[in-house]
């Protein structure tokens, strides 16, 4: 699944944009005319967006909005009242957007899929479920527990990966401190002692001492790719896609994508949705291209 930004007009002539995800630009294209979109601009962005606003302020808004739509307060009123009480712009700027198109029409779970970088993508077929069973207070609280179990499990992965690179930087910042100003000092004692291994070690302090512009804008360089595709998302979806190919790893995702298949049908069915369109809402809400949709769906 891609992200598309889309801009067009409703059929009562309001200005439309937003983000739309889809298969390919013809399926984002049908999904703007069913909802009454004609788009004059479609265009495919990235897979995966990363997350513009602090986790725990986008946590604590949507439990405030879940606790507000328990209490029967109308859905777009719940979500004006979290824009007021949200005091990070960017999160604040979202939630006033996303009233503005339900207000305007258009269902909960496509005003949060219309701003990927304020809400995550799983928040999109989840909150469809809500919609299906009628339990949208439920599905905005199952984001809210994802969001943290994945919040907590990075601050752990953080916490255990921290010591070892530490150990990574300081190893090379002291080999290229040695080659660079250590080695060379002792040159004429290397030569002297005729050794291939000391005389190689000399080979190569001198092309970091001569070259030191070269390999230094190529650092500067890879870092800066590095940091503009984390930014972009691309480092995270390649990844995801690279952790789906390793045998061990893929075998936990397809387990736990079960159980939460499992537990999206558990959530539809007792409402009264049917079988075919339960599997299609719950194949949806694993959140990425998935195998149970083409196991489980009728042929």
């Amino acid at each position: 699944m891609k992200h598309f930004h889309y801009a067009g007009k409703q059929s009562q002539g309001t200005s439309v944009e937003g983000w739309i995800m889809a298969q390919d630009r013809e399926e984002a294209l049908r999904q703007l005319r069913e909802r009454d979109i004609s788009p004059y601009r479609v265009r495919p962005g990235p897979g995966y967006v990363p997350l513009t606003v602090p986790v725990n302020d986008l946590l604590f808004s949507l439990r405030e909005l879940a606790s507000m739509r328990r209490s029967g307060m109308p859905i777009d009123e719940s979500i004006l009242g979290v824009s007021n009480t949200t005091t990070h712009k960017i999160l604040k700027r979202a939630y006033q957007r996303v009233h503005e198109m339900v207000r305007s029409g258009v269902s909960m779970s496509e005003a949060f899929g219309a701003i990927p970088g304020a809400f995550p993508a799983y928040s999109v077929p989840l909150l469809r479920l809500g919609e299906a069973n009628g339990r949208i207070a439920a599905a905005v609280g199952i984001i809210a527990d994802r969001l943290e179990e994945e919040s907590r499990l990075k601050d752990e992965v953080k916490s255990a990966m921290t010591y070892p690179a530490f150990l990574l930087v300081t190893s090379v910042t002291v080999l290229l401190f040695l080659f660079v100003a250590i080695i060379p000092r002792f040159s004429t004692m290397v030569e002297a002692s005729g050794s291939p291994a000391m005389a190689l070690l000399l080979s190569v302090s001198g092309f970091l001492r001569e070259y030191f512009w070269l390999w230094g804008s190529a650092t500067g360089l890879l870092v800066a790719t590095g940091i503009y595709g984390w930014r972009t998302g691309q480092i995270q979806e390649h990844g995801w896609t690279l952790l789906n190919k390793l045998p061990g790893v893929r075998d936990i995702i397809e387990s736990w994508e079960v159980v939460q298949f499992c537990n999206s049908m558990a959530n539809l069915l007792p409402g009264g949705i049917g079988v075919l369109d339960a599997i299609r809402l719950s194949a949806e809400a694993l959140g990425r291209e998935d195998k149970l949709a083409s196991h489980l769906a009728p042929a």
